[in-house]
This record gives C-alpha cells, sequence and structure tokens, in this order.
C-alpha cells in the first residue's frame, strides 16, 4: 500500500543523528507544501502513527549532500512558530547525487511504497524526490 515520505533537509548542527531527547521542530516557514503536511499529521496524529522520513544532512556553504538517513517521524505538536517532532532513524542511506544540491527544508513525497530496509536514495524509487528541491 503506498504512503507518504517526508523528506526533512538541514544544515543545522547535530542534525539528525545527535538530537538530544531525538526531538526536533521546523518553523512553518520551512515547510514547502504546508497543507498537504498538515493533512498528513492530523491523519497519522489521530491513528497514532509515524511517518517514514528520509532526513537529510547538507553542508551549509555548498548545500552538498554530507549524510543521509532513513527512519520515521511521530509524535508531532503544532505550535504558534513550528512543528515540534520526535524521529527514529533506523539507518543510513547512501545519497551520492553527483552534482545535486539540496534546498533545506520540510518535503513530502506521495505515493510511495514504505520500506524500511532503504539503503540508497535509489530504493525510494520514484521520479518525485528528484523535483523537491535538487538542483545542479
Amino acid at each position: 500500500m503506498a504512503g507518504d515520505l517526508f523528506i526533512m533537509v538541514t544544515n543545522w548542527e547535530n542534525h539528525w543523528d545527535n538530537l538530544p531527547d531525538n526531538q526536533a521542530s521546523f518553523a512553518y516557514g520551512m515547510l514547502r507544501n504546508r497543507e498537504k503536511i498538515e493533512k498528513i499529521i492530523n491523519k497519522v496524529t489521530q491513528k497514532g502513527e509515524k511517518v517514514q522520513t528520509l532526513f537529510v544532512k547538507v553542508e551549509k556553504s555548498t548545500q552538498r549532500v554530507q549524510k543521509a538517513w532513513i527512519g520515521y517521524t511521530y509524535d508531532f505538536t503544532k505550535k504558534k512558530d513550528a512543528i515540534f517532532f520526535k524521529i527514529d532513524i533506523r539507518s543510513t542511506v547512501n545519497i551520492s547525487l553527483h552534482g545535486f544540491r539540496l534546498i533545506e527544508g520540510w518535503y513530502v513525497v506521495q505515493n510511495i511504497i514504505p520500506n524500511p530496509e532503504i539503503r540508497t536514495v535509489n530504493q525510494i524509487n520514484n521520479r518525485a524526490i528528484y523535483n523537491i528541491g535538487f538542483k545542479h
């Protein structure tokens, strides 16, 4: 059954594998499709579910990918200026996209078949992932 995949891209210190209490937040201005993201959050919060998430750390000056992980986001809390959530990283992902840079933000790719065994970005197998902010 196809589902949703969040892609969270930052250049922030300690993201994503060294967060205190595995908690993070994004200001609403970082949501690249706020309406869809909030709809998904509302749905999974009601059901007590998690959303499969690709976490990406980019270099601040060049926006080139430093490291990526696959896991889940859950326990979402909407506040005045940001959405807070917890993360559960499952494994490192090989995301060698030579010549590509990523724009920081929170993206959603819909109609993805969930796969907890993802090891490379190509295993996500959806062309839409390359349209979220990748650029040469």
